[in-house]
Protein backbone atom coordinates (compact mmCIF):
# COMPACT_ATOMS: atom_id res chain seq x y z
CA UNK A 1 0.00 0.00 0.00
CA UNK A 2 1.35 3.46 -0.96
CA UNK A 3 2.19 5.50 2.22
CA UNK A 4 -0.76 8.53 1.62
CA UNK A 5 2.44 11.22 3.06
CA UNK A 6 4.93 9.95 0.14
CA UNK A 7 1.68 10.13 -2.56
CA UNK A 8 1.00 13.69 -0.89
CA UNK A 9 4.39 14.90 -1.97
CA UNK A 10 3.97 13.39 -5.36
CA UNK A 11 0.96 15.00 -6.23
CA UNK A 12 2.26 18.91 -4.68
CA UNK A 13 5.09 18.11 -6.68
CA UNK A 14 3.14 17.32 -10.03
CA UNK A 15 0.45 20.41 -9.64
CA UNK A 16 3.56 22.90 -7.90
CA UNK A 17 6.93 21.27 -9.52
CA UNK A 18 8.14 22.30 -5.79
CA UNK A 19 9.21 19.72 -3.35
CA UNK A 20 8.71 20.84 -0.02
CA UNK A 21 9.85 18.83 2.62
CA UNK A 22 12.99 19.92 3.72
CA UNK A 23 11.14 22.38 6.14
CA UNK A 24 8.19 19.48 7.19
CA UNK A 25 10.63 17.42 8.92
CA UNK A 26 9.91 14.62 6.68
CA UNK A 27 10.63 11.13 7.50
CA UNK A 28 12.95 8.89 5.69
CA UNK A 29 10.60 6.41 4.99
CA UNK A 30 8.38 9.27 3.48
CA UNK A 31 11.37 10.65 1.55
CA UNK A 32 12.34 7.12 0.61
CA UNK A 33 8.35 5.97 -0.52
CA UNK A 34 8.03 9.33 -2.59
CA UNK A 35 11.37 8.17 -4.27
CA UNK A 36 10.31 4.86 -5.59
CA UNK A 37 7.21 6.64 -6.37
CA UNK A 38 8.92 9.38 -8.47
CA UNK A 39 10.38 6.00 -10.36
CA UNK A 40 7.36 3.96 -11.08
CA UNK A 41 5.76 7.18 -12.95
CA UNK A 42 8.70 8.06 -14.26
CA UNK A 43 8.89 11.58 -12.70
CA UNK A 44 12.56 11.91 -13.24
CA UNK A 45 13.09 15.73 -12.25
CA UNK A 46 11.35 14.89 -8.69
CA UNK A 47 13.55 11.59 -8.48
CA UNK A 48 16.49 13.41 -9.19
CA UNK A 49 15.69 15.99 -6.31
CA UNK A 50 14.89 13.23 -3.93
CA UNK A 51 17.72 11.42 -4.48
CA UNK A 52 20.02 14.27 -3.34
CA UNK A 53 17.60 14.45 -0.05
CA UNK A 54 18.11 10.46 0.40
CA UNK A 55 22.05 10.88 -0.19
CA UNK A 56 22.33 13.86 2.16
CA UNK A 57 20.59 11.60 4.81
CA UNK A 58 23.10 8.76 4.65
CA UNK A 59 24.68 7.53 7.97
CA UNK A 60 26.58 4.15 9.25
CA UNK A 61 23.20 3.07 10.67
CA UNK A 62 21.26 2.96 7.09
CA UNK A 63 24.37 2.49 5.17
CA UNK A 64 23.46 -0.78 3.67
CA UNK A 65 19.82 -0.59 2.97
CA UNK A 66 20.38 2.62 0.91
CA UNK A 67 23.01 1.12 -1.17
CA UNK A 68 20.16 -1.59 -1.85
CA UNK A 69 17.85 1.02 -2.94
CA UNK A 70 21.00 2.72 -4.98
CA UNK A 71 21.46 -0.92 -7.11
CA UNK A 72 17.57 -0.89 -7.47
CA UNK A 73 16.69 2.00 -9.08
CA UNK A 74 19.99 3.31 -10.38
CA UNK A 75 20.38 6.24 -8.10
CA UNK A 76 24.28 6.97 -8.51
CA UNK A 77 23.82 9.63 -6.00
CA UNK A 78 23.00 7.71 -2.87
CA UNK A 79 25.61 4.98 -4.33
CA UNK A 80 28.15 7.59 -4.44
CA UNK A 81 27.29 9.12 -0.78
CA UNK A 82 26.73 5.96 0.96
CA UNK A 83 30.28 4.14 -0.40
CA UNK A 84 32.09 7.30 1.19
CA UNK A 85 30.12 6.96 4.32
CA UNK A 86 30.89 3.37 4.66
CA UNK A 87 34.66 3.51 3.47
CA UNK A 88 34.86 6.48 6.09
CA UNK A 89 33.66 4.17 9.10
CA UNK A 90 35.27 1.67 8.26
CA UNK A 91 38.77 3.36 7.85
CA UNK A 92 37.80 4.89 11.37
CA UNK A 93 37.42 1.29 12.63
CA UNK A 94 40.52 0.18 11.45
CA UNK A 95 42.73 2.93 12.66
CA UNK A 96 40.74 2.86 16.07
CA UNK A 97 42.16 -1.06 16.30
CA UNK A 98 45.29 0.12 14.97
CA UNK A 99 45.40 2.79 18.20
CA UNK A 100 44.22 0.12 20.56
CA UNK A 101 47.06 -2.39 19.88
Amino acid sequence: MTNPDAFAIVLEYLYTKDLNVVGNCTSGDVLLDSFALANQYCLEPLKYKLEALIALSVTVENVCSLLVLADAYQAEQVRIYAIVINNSNIFSKIHLYQTKS
